[in-house]
């Protein structure tokens, strides 16, 4: 099985230590798959944790840019050209699912899951992705979806990366550039799906929708910044959006 990189955004490191910890409980030995994107977190944590990857990050904090850089750092560590598949997981995500990482690496090689260039997996907690949303899988197959997906636990696939390229960083802040990379995949020619071969707990910020960036923002600023990033979706696609947001 190929790499399944983790590519975390972070703007505070307020749950990030608890994600990784979330990780290291159900699958020892998987945060050491894992690429952070800060605008400065502690240097504590850095020592705590010395096998991730940390990126520093320029301010101002874009959800897209801090991605693009992780995805940059995860493909060096495995060499130039060589397929790795990312995960895009929010960082006040909690990983529930034992043996997760070991599963998601499988589910991904399967034949019938090849057509897929991203695939979500499961979010308990409040927030759900598109036409999945509370709505239980069996198994560990890959559920398609004509829906955006949200970038809080979600797959990008080698092969739809290359194909794509990586995420517009024109979005201010987060919000609306996974709808948009979305849009993309589904242009090129990938399927999109849903898994429980993982599945995220999403909220510990204590919300019932959205993220730690909600926290650090402040409602009214977290209001003006997606109805900004509307604005540049409807301007770059000339429609409205299906899905809410759920970074």
């Amino acid at each position: 099985m190929r790499p399944l990189c983790c590519v975390i955004p972070s703007k505070t490191d307020e749950y990030l230590e608890a994600l990784l910890q979330s990780m290291e409980r159900r699958q020892p030995g998987s945060a050491d798959s894992c690429v952070v994107a800060d605008d400065g977190l502690s240097s504590d944590l850095r020592r705590r944790w010395p096998t991730v990857s940390w990126v520093p990050l320029d301010p101002p904090f874009i959800f897209a840019k801090a991605v693009n850089r992780g995805i940059e750092v995860a493909l060096r560590r495995h060499g130039d050209g060589a397929p790795v598949d990312i995960l895009v997981l929010n960082d006040d995500t909690e990983m529930l699912t034992a043996d997760w990482h070991r599963a998601a690496r499988a589910l991904l090689a399967r034949p019938e899951a090849a057509g897929f260039g991203l695939v979500s997996l499961m979010i308990e907690g409040g927030v759900g992705n598109g036409d999945q949303r509370y709505r239980p899988l069996e198994g560990t197959d890959v559920v398609e979806t004509a829906q955006a997906l949200c970038f809080v636990c979600t797959v990008i696939r080698f092969e739809a990366l290359q194909a794509v390229g990586r995420l517009d960083e024109d979005f201010w802040g987060y919000g609306y550039d996974d709808d948009d990379y979305s849009r993309r995949v589904r242009a090129a020619g990938w399927k999109m799906g849903v898994t429980n071969a993982g599945v995220v707990r999403h909220g510990m910020a204590g919300f019932s929708h959205s993220s730690s960036y909600l926290r650090y923002l402040g409602t009214d600023a977290w209001r003006r910044l997606f109805e900004l990033n509307r604005r540049i979706y409807r301007a770059k696609w000339d429609e409205p959006r299906t899905a809410s947001p759920a970074e």
